[in-house]
């Protein structure tokens, strides 16, 4: 690829690039992992659990049998096997994927979206819900957690990234 994003910067080393998701996957997971266990420990459903930033969010125990906004309730096994459907893609595409100038940032997300998609997961398939405890209080938004700000962040800035290298790439016109 000769666009914009690809064209200054040496490509990374297979292993630097498999290291880093790996690494990346495996804090964030801890990390989503962790907080859930503190929140939902000794806490009952709905329980107000304080507030680091007032007027912004607040912490409020919520265990989810759905997706966002109680989408598909019931569907916690369908709704976990598919995110570990994805993450092993995920993690397919990065260990079979060229290292090349963007690798990095790429496996920065997607490791982001698989860490997010495999502590659902867990909560999914043990407890047959999703602990959730980050609620926004400045805007009408479900209530989320760590795992939920890694495939959001991860989905997004993939999209936007593959958006920026698509409209970098040259047209058919240009590369004859």
């Amino acid at each position: 690829m000769t666009g914009s994003l690809n064209s200054s910067h040496t490509s990374p080393k297979k292993t630097t690039v498999l290291i880093v998701f790996f690494v990346v996957m495996v804090l964030w997971l801890i990390a989503d992992r962790c907080t859930k266990i503190v929140m939902d420990s000794g806490h009952t459903v709905g329980a107000y659990l304080g507030s680091p930033l007032p007027s912004v969010f607040d912490f409020r125990l919520v265990h989810n049998g759905g997706a966002a906004w109680g989408l598909f309730g019931g569907a916690s096994i369908a709704l976990g096997i598919g995110a570990l459907i994805v993450s092993f893609c995920l993690i397919v595409f990065v260990c079979r994927r060229k290292p090349s100038s963007s690798s990095i940032l790429l496996s920065v997300l997607a490791a982001l979206i698989c860490a997010g998609g495999i502590g659902n997961a867990i909560d999914r398939l043990s407890l047959g819900y999703v602990v959730d405890f980050i609620e926004p209080t400045f805007i009408s938004f479900p209530v989320f957690n760590v795992a939920d700000i890694g495939v959001t962040v991860g989905v997004a800035l993939m999209f936007v990234y593959l958006l920026i290298e698509w409209r970098s790439e040259p047209s058919e016109s240009e590369r004859n």
